[in-house]
């Protein structure tokens, strides 16, 4: 709501209804503009009728199975999907709808060091489950798209006001990096925080 002016509505549902009616609360607070803030109580009350969805769901020690589970019919034509959490899609509906990931080169190494299906199980980012379905030969490698490319013009953004866009978000390090930036100069500049000399110098590579 911060970087896309006009929301109206805001539904959310959670594994909790305590921690969940919080977040309600919290969300009217800071955006009083907004014309409701609804708590309900499916999967499916939450994505239908929704233009931007986001998970935000931890992963499951049970693995994938124990998802908040999403099915394809259950979403509106243009619908965006913004997914840092862990969801269940149904299979078909990965297969057929636009696929873009932040950086491809993350769900490689997790496919390398865990293998998608255990990458997705124990992490639960839907990049993985996308990667897997691409290496059994559902889809060419070049339907899972990046948004840096995106970004960049090399790859077209949205093709049509109906079309839906799974976007997995891994989580990408150089992020970190910008955010622990901007915290240590809010830091310095507020003149809070401990510094800890961690070397004389730094090694020289």
């Amino acid at each position: 709501m911060t970087q896309r002016q006009g929301v109206k509505h805001v539904k959310l549902k959670g594994r909790s209804q305590d921690s969940t009616q919080r977040a309600a609360e919290a969300i009217r607070a800071a955006h009083p503009e907004l014309e409701s803030v609804t708590v309900v109580e499916s999967e499916r009350e939450a994505v239908e009728n929704v233009e931007v969805l986001i998970t935000g769901a931890n992963a499951s020690p049970k693995g994938s199975t124990e998802f908040p589970q999403v099915k394809g019919e259950w979403l509106s034509p243009g619908t965006l999907i913004i997914a840092p959490g862990a969801t269940r899609f149904d299979d078909g509906f990965l297969i057929n709808t636009r696929k873009v990931v932040d950086y491809m080169g993350l769900y490689d190494e997790w496919h390398h060091e865990y293998t998608t299906q255990v990458a997705y199980d124990q992490i639960g980012i839907i990049g993985s489950r996308m990667l897997k379905l691409q290496h059994d030969g559902h889809f060419p490698h070049e339907d899972l798209q990046q948004i840096g490319d995106i970004a960049a013009g090399r790859t077209p953004g949205r093709t049509s006001d109906d079309e839906i866009i799974v976007y997995s978000v891994g989580g990408m390090p150089v992020e970190d990096v910008a955010w622990a930036h901007d915290v240590y100069n809010y830091a310095v500049e507020n003149n809070i925080g401990t510094s800890l000399n961690l070397w004389e110098s730094p090694a020289a590579w």
